[in-house]
């Protein structure tokens, strides 16, 4: 994991969950907010990466310590079900423990803000829902579906894992899960595949990945991503949502 700041916006310092002379070593200050982006399958958190660019947009609104989540050394091997059921808790647990050490290093359980993709989602629901205690934030961007779609909550994202889970749905039925996860699920554009500049998208990579898109343009431009409470597609598509609550997505989510 790398730890970055406004000082520091490029390459970070490295922390580790079994040794907090890395924390203490690195610019984390436990008096900021704190966050966690986490890839998805077969991705990474380098430059030009979708967390990176969540990692600019994040230090670009506001002072925080930004810690990107790389976990690429666990997914080169293309055995997708083995990947999911052995190495999502693992990757959460650790992650889990080195939210354990920022706190005993002063940072507020509620202070700290989980952002994970596809599988990154389900790595968060397991960190949070073991160092949390019922506080803090988990974004989940199109947390993903094969493996997880009718599981028990315990094994994916859910409401148990944070004080406030919210999910934005991209690519609904193809890489990611359909159902509702959090206590705010945004089906973005209905949230199913295609989604806008993905004309041909049979397997839903493009759409999967447009979610990055949606969030990073509503961190900065909140005013300009209003989600409306519906309580189906169906009302949606006949226009039975109007004039129902609303909210604006990024880090300035309802969080009631």
């Amino acid at each position: 994991m790398a730890n970055v700041d406004r000082n520091n916006t490029e390459e970070g310092v490295r922390i580790y969950s079994n040794d907090v002379t890395t924390v203490q070593n690195s610019a984390f200050d436990a008096s900021k907010k704190t966050v966690f982006c986490i890839h998805g399958y077969l991705c990474n958190s380098k430059k030009g990466s979708g967390c990176d660019e969540i990692k600019n947009a994040l230090l670009d609104i506001a002072e925080h310590n930004v810690i990107l989540v790389d976990w690429s050394i666990f997914d080169n091997v293309l055995l997708y079900p083995v990947d999911v059921l052995l190495k999502v808790p693992t990757i959460g647990q650790l992650l889990g423990e080195t939210i354990k050490m920022l706190v005993k290093q002063g940072a507020a359980e509620d202070d700290i803000h989980i952002i994970g993709h596809s599988l990154g989602a389900h790595i968060a629901g397991h960190a949070g829902s073991l160092a949390l205690n019922g506080k803090g934030v988990i974004t989940g961007l199109d947390p993903a579906g094969p493996m997880y779609g009718g599981v028990t909550e315990s094994h994916r994202l859910s409401t148990n894992d944070a004080r406030f889970v919210e999910a934005i749905h991209t690519s609904g039925g193809l890489l990611g899960i359909t159902e509702p996860v959090a206590h705010l699920d945004v089906y973005y554009n209905g949230g199913m595949n295609p989604q806008p500049g993905c004309p041909i998208d049979l397997l839903g990579i493009c759409s999967h990945c447009f979610v990055f898109e949606v969030y990073i343009n509503a961190l900065r431009n909140p005013d300009g991503f209003i989600a409306t409470r519906c309580d189906s597609q169906s009302d949606l598509l006949q226009g039975a949502c109007n004039g129902n609550p609303q909210t604006r997505l990024g880090l300035n989510v309802d969080q009631g």
